[in-house]
């Protein structure tokens, strides 16, 4: 495996990681609740996610 494909797996991983992490910062900061905003930043970055490879593989091309 060449090493700037290792490197995006571990990127790739830590931006799911991270997605969690703010909703939580952020509703922590906001005074809400904790859980609804946690759950609904991490289903829409995961959208988000899917939708631009779904698009990339679509046209062929990395987006």
């Amino acid at each position: 495996m060449r090493r700037a494909h290792k490197e995006n797996h571990v990127i790739d991983r830590i931006g799911w990681l991270g997605r969690p992490y703010s909703g939580r910062t952020t509703a922590f900061i906001g005074g809400a609740g904790i859980l609804k905003p946690t759950i609904r930043v991490t289903f829409w970055g995961a959208f988000a996610i899917a939708a631009t490879a779904a698009i990339g593989a679509f046209i062929g091309k990395a987006v």
